[in-house]
């Protein structure tokens, strides 16, 4: 089976486990679907006829309720949710809690899709460096032990964000990068910006890789970024006054008694809260630390495009980490795990696929912790308390059975659950059996130096 194939069918697959569950309308959806919504039906960022559904995610701008949220994925939900609304759903001003089949329309495609492709995508570029059977395992624990798969299924942008960055890094990581690839590289940097402010890390740091690289493209990638970035600044003017007026400046919704929060540096103890705390990077992505770790060695260590990969991977990781650790909200999290990192792990693909013969061991344990929060996370409620432990409550509600609604048990009760389950649980056995019969030849791409010889590159 060739690798363009078995990506297929890993997408598919991953659709038919993913796609069906019918994620919550809880503050952070109700914020962009009604802001996709007002610009859908009315031509408009203002929005006071969602005020009902609104909870603590919005802004206030000269009276007028804002979304709090960057535009990108609202923007882009638009023709869907005009498709969706075409076909027969119901208004955003009419958003049940559960089982909302227009605001799963909206996540299908702007969460849960972008969740597959990303996995796709880290499934083609770490076989690069990697075994086929590791590189398929690899993509998997990053996107099914971590805290993007409970993002893929709630109306967030953070998979969409990871999806632009990483494919921006994909179009440039392999020489020569011609103009066209650069350009697209920047158009993509540019979208992730577009939807999650934050990544504007990984636009910078890629103008430094080919700043060192590939200078002479470095025009191009920024012209591919300049269209996103008109669209942002318009969004801004048109919303809050003036192109550099951001939506956090005027952030309206009150948590822990307060509405004020913001980044100031962090202190040693927000840094190890960020990745040992109760909302840590322990609990929402463990095996990012086996990541990290195997980033550090390919650097010391290794050579060749392996230890590139790494290094970008570390340029983006620490600062992004460094974010969380100085942002003020991170303890009043709800869900499980620093979310705002999540566009940092899939440049941790390349770093585990290649040290795989090393690092299996802590992959699996980290993967198989992660699972444990993840997968509840994904089909129950993706919501906490704040500073509530995480495994024993979301064990608790796989217990008793908590979960979400899917589009089979909407559709067909009882009978639709045991479809559902009798579909995942055929997923699972496929690609089990594809990662037993995954050919066993060596990457083309290894290039250790000195005396690393179980080193995959």
């Amino acid at each position: 089976m060739s690798s363009r194939r078995l990506a297929v069918l890993l997408g598919l697959a991953l659709l038919v486990v993913v796609g069906p569950i019918v994620g919550a309308d809880t503050a952070q959806p109700a914020s962009r679907y009604s802001l996709t919504a007002a610009v859908a039906e009315h031509g408009s960022v203002d929005l006071t006829p969602y005020r009902a559904r609104l909870g603590v995610d919005h802004a206030i701008y000269r009276g007028h309720l804002r979304s709090d949220k960057a535009p990108g994925q609202p923007l882009l939900a638009v023709p869907v949710y005009l498709l969706g609304r075409a076909a027969g759903a119901e208004s955003a001003v009419h958003a049940r809690v559960f089982g909302d089949l227009g605001l799963w329309w909206d996540t299908l495609w702007s969460a849960t899709v972008p969740f597959v492709v990303l996995v796709v995508l880290m499934f083609l570029l770490a076989e690069k460096f990697a075994r086929r059977n590791v590189a398929l395992a690899v993509a998997l624990m990053l996107g099914l032990c971590t805290m993007m798969f409970e993002h893929a299924v709630n109306l967030y942008a953070h998979d969409l964000a990871a999806l632009c960055a990483f494919g921006a890094w994909m179009a440039i990581e392999d020489a020569p990068v011609t103009a066209r690839r650069a350009a697209l590289a920047g158009l993509l940097g540019g979208l992730a910006v577009l939807t999650e402010y934050e990544s504007g890390i990984v636009l910078i740091v890629l103008a430094g890789y080919l700043l060192v690289r590939q200078r002479r493209r470095l025009g191009w990638f920024a012209l591919g970024g300049t269209g996103p970035l008109a669209v942002l600044a318009w969004y801004q003017a048109r919303a809050f006054g003036a192109p550099w007026h951001t939506p956090s400046t005027y952030y309206a919704g009150v948590l822990g008694g307060t509405t004020r929060g913001g980044y100031s540096i962090p202190t040693l103890h927000d840094v190890v809260a960020v990745l040992f705390g109760s909302r840590g990077l322990l609990i929402g992505a463990p095996i990012a630390f086996v990541g990290v770790g195997g980033a550090i060695w390919l650097v010391v260590s290794g050579a060749g495009a392996a230890r590139r990969h790494a290094i970008v991977g570390l340029a983006v990781f620490v600062p992004y980490l460094v974010l969380c650790a100085g942002w003020s909200g991170l303890p009043l999290l709800e869900e499980p795990g620093p979310r705002y990192l999540i566009p940092a792990l899939p440049f941790l693909a390349v770093p585990l696929a290649a040290n795989w013969d090393r690092l299996w061991r802590p992959m699996l344990v980290g993967a198989v912790i992660g699972a444990l929060v993840s997968i509840p996370d994904a089909t129950t409620y993706i919501l906490l308390r704040p500073k509530q432990p995480a495994i024993p409550e979301l064990l608790r509600r796989v217990r008793v059975g908590e979960f979400l609604p899917t589009l089979w048990s909407m559709a067909l009760g009882r009978a639709g659950i045991a479809l559902y389950a009798l579909s995942v649980v055929l997923v699972v056995a496929g690609l089990a059996r594809v990662w037993r019969n995954a050919p066993i030849a060596e990457p083309a791409r290894v290039a250790p130096a000195g005396p690393v010889p179980a080193l995959r590159s």
